[in-house]
């Protein structure tokens, strides 16, 4: 099993003591992050999905159920800490023509597993912008207890 920097560890487990209704853990430092091979690359992995796919009359219901069969594949354990998704390079679950709820999607993953957001864009007033400050792309952290490293 793969392991982060014991301090990162211990950080995660204390946020996780704590009975959140959330776990979202925000890593924005890549010096934070451990073995990349478990760390789901969704613009990576949806790219390919998009290109082959961006004809289908279905493509929103098609792109969700792909989200979460692949977020699902992703889950993994690390450290002494169960059912982690380390999510990355996840702005394509922004794109209009999408119509997906990505804030919704996130947060529903947090219910069971530990999201780990890796991310080194701008955190700020609860909200994780994709891209530049005031973006309308963010994912919103309003209301939810998260732990940001």
């Amino acid at each position: 099993m793969p392991n982060m920097k014991q301090e990162i560890t211990q950080a995660i487990r204390d946020y996780l003591s704590n009975s959140n209704r959330y776990r979202i853990v925000i890593l924005q430092s890549p010096d934070l992050l451990p073995d990349e091979n478990i760390i789901w690359n969704v613009g990576r992995q949806l790219a390919d999905f998009l290109k082959d796919n961006k004809e289908s009359s279905t493509l929103s219901e098609e792109f969700a159920d792909k989200c979460k069969s692949l977020a699902l594949e992703h889950v993994t354990h690390i450290d002494d800490i169960d059912k982690c998704l380390f999510i990355a390079n996840f702005g394509v679950l922004f794109e209009p023509l999408l119509q997906f709820d990505a804030n919704s999607f996130i947060r529903k993953l947090s219910q069971n597993n530990t999201v780990i957001l890796c991310s080194n864009t701008l955190l700020t007033n609860d909200k994780l912008y994709i891209s530049q400050a005031e973006s309308p792309y963010y994912i919103d952290l309003q209301d939810i207890n998260y732990l940001a490293l």
